[in-house]
């Protein structure tokens, strides 16, 4: 096993921190041209994304899993570098169920069915956590780093399987994103505090020159919880800034613009 070690690419043992910051660099360089580049995903502008979500919920009283079906629209446009708006809208399967969000860059709100929107207080920071999609989502990152050799031993990694790691940070929010050498894309990737609720990416797709995971499955503890398809992505079509608008009315302006 210690011979093993030798070889696993994150080993502090092995390496001194110049080393390791050229090893992160070579990493994120490959990681990037692997989905089209850097340069590509930071000049996106806007994006949309049709989906559709399964999410295994509970019956009131029952043990067995309820599957609920939704459809969806998510809309980001860019407001700075590499910082984005963002609108949802969900309906449920029934069409009866409706839930909308928004963040404008200074008000985040939700809605849901047959309700006034809901100002969400204490939320200026959430452009942080806006983004469009994985990997832009590492350009607002507060830190990129390399995993210390116990972490990777605490996390489960098994060196058998040919995956690179990256641990991602936004304040004192982090994930451990797991990629696959022999194509450098994202496969799997969990919260740094929450290893046992995990989700894995799957049929990538060339996309107006960018490369995106069209499903994501998420599991805890090995059991399904949750994902989401994307139907369609459009990136870089006009959307006026009005879809981002606070409404006290209605928020439910998507349907009528998209």
């Amino acid at each position: 096993m210690q011979l093993l070690l030798l070889f696993l690419p994150f080993s502090l043992l092995f390496h001194n921190p110049e080393s390791l910051e050229g090893d992160r660099e070579i990493l994120l360089n490959k990681i990037f041209e692997a989905v089209g580049g850097k340069e590509n995903w930071e000049s996106i502008q806007t994006r949309i994304d049709y989906y559709k979500e399964v999410r295994s919920t509970k019956k009131f009283n029952s043990t067995d899993p309820f599957y609920e079906e939704t459809s969806g629209i998510k809309l980001y446009k860019a407001i700075g570098d590499s910082i984005y708006m963002d609108r949802l809208l969900k309906i449920s399967s029934n069409k009866l169920d409706t839930f909308a969000s928004c963040y404008n860059g200074e008000i985040f709100f939700t809605q849901n069915s047959g309700s006034r929107p809901f100002k969400m207080e204490g939320f200026a920071s959430y452009n942080k956590f806006v983004n469009c999609g994985y990997p832009s989502s590492m350009l607002r990152a507060d830190s990129i780093l390399l995993p210390t050799q116990k972490q990777i031993e605490n996390s489960g990694y098994d060196p058998s399987i040919a995956y690179d790691i990256l641990e991602v940070y936004w304040g004192r929010t982090g994930e451990a994103y797991y990629f696959s050498r022999s194509t450098n894309l994202l496969v799997k990737s969990h919260r740094i505090d929450k290893p046992l609720i995990i989700t894995f990416y799957y049929d990538y797709k060339e996309i107006q020159g960018r490369f995106v995971p069209l499903v994501k499955e998420t599991y805890e503890n090995q059991k399904f919880i949750l994902s989401i398809e994307l139907k369609e992505v459009i990136f870089d079509k006009p959307l006026d800034d009005t879809l981002f608008k606070y409404n006290i009315e209605s928020a439910y302006i998507l349907n009528a613009k998209i």
